[in-house]
């Protein structure tokens, strides 16, 4: 007859299957926080750096390079303005007159003047979470940066 052994060492293999599975369950749940936290960060860098667009932006305005003039959105910015753009941001990705924007991507749409509203140049970002475009700022044609979307002035003011 077999002797049993009395002293077992060692684990069996289910032992060592489940400590695997709960291991990588841990694992699993860990690398998805942490992607949302980096995809979160990731856009607020964008924002910021979209900000930062829109003050250059300005910047350009001020510096006497104008906003192009013309009737409808098919109006595009001033093509040095557009190049000093690509010339100071060409690490970023850019989309001129956008429709849309790739995800975490950038966009810089000219909108001509229309009912009593001034031009302006809208920056925006596609961000990673979520399918919504965040515009960030408006820069009118004097050169001012605006959160909101420029709209006509009061009656009487």
């Amino acid at each position: 007859m077999l002797k049993l052994r009395k002293n077992k060492k060692g684990f069996t293999l289910v032992e060592l299957i489940v400590v695997i599975a709960i291991m990588a369950v841990l694992a699993g749940t860990v690398a998805g926080v942490t992607v949302t936290q980096l995809n979160k960060q990731t856009d607020k860098n964008n924002e910021n750096q979209a900000r930062t667009l829109a003050n250059s932006i300005s910047g350009y305005i001020l510096d006497s390079i104008p906003m192009s003039s013309g009737t409808g959105n098919s109006v595009v910015i001033n093509s040095k303005m557009e190049n000093e753009i690509k010339q100071n941001y060409g690490t970023l990705k850019i989309t001129y007159n956008y429709t849309t924007i790739p995800k975490g991507e950038f966009g810089v749409k000219f909108t001509a003047a229309a009912n009593n509203v001034p031009a302006y140049i809208t920056v925006a970002y596609q961000p990673k979470q979520g399918n919504t475009t965040k515009e960030v700022a408006f820069v009118t044609e004097d050169g001012t940066v605006l959160t909101t979307t420029p709209t006509a002035p009061a009656a009487g003011a």
